[in-house]
């Protein structure tokens, strides 16, 4: 599903999605979010609001439909509640990159051009250190596996 989203085909992603769900019985809230992208890129941002609240309904601490709302808000120009959306995703997850770059750009959109500065530095320094700590576990597992093949 994701990768048709990535590629644009949203509408296909969200047959896909409803066919998925309608076959599991129970909704999940991965794929809720997912749908609901799906239908705010169609232009259904309501439809897509009530599917990012059924998803943490069921998920309440999942900080992609947080930021989900958050999208919903500002593409309404409501940026007080976009705002608050983003920052209830950071709490979730203090290292989610896409809320940090969103506020951002929401902060810009406000004038705000310290916040917008100290934001994308922000954004930027999760980014490095998500790259570092991959660079690290990488590094960590190919040390572990010469451990294991010097034995």
């Amino acid at each position: 599903m994701r990768s048709l989203i990535l590629r644009g085909q949203m509408s296909e992603a969200a047959r896909r999605l409803r066919e998925r769900m309608r076959q599991d019985g129970r909704p999940k809230s991965r794929y809720l979010n997912y749908l609901g992208v799906c239908e705010g890129h169609l232009g259904h941002l309501e439809s897509a609001r009530e599917l990012f609240i059924q998803a943490l309904v069921i998920s309440p601490r999942d900080p992609k439909p947080l930021n989900n709302l958050g999208n919903i808000a500002f593409m309404r120009s409501d940026l007080e509640t976009a705002r608050d959306y983003y920052m209830r995703s950071l709490k979730e997850n203090v290292w989610a990159t896409e809320p940090r770059f969103n506020l951002t750009v929401l902060y810009q959109d406000l004038g705000h051009s310290e916040k917008v500065l100290s934001s994308y530095e922000g954004y930027m320094m999760t980014k490095r250190a998500i790259q570092w700590a991959k660079i690290a576990a990488l590094s960590l597992t190919v040390l572990l596996l010469l451990f294991v093949v010097s034995l």
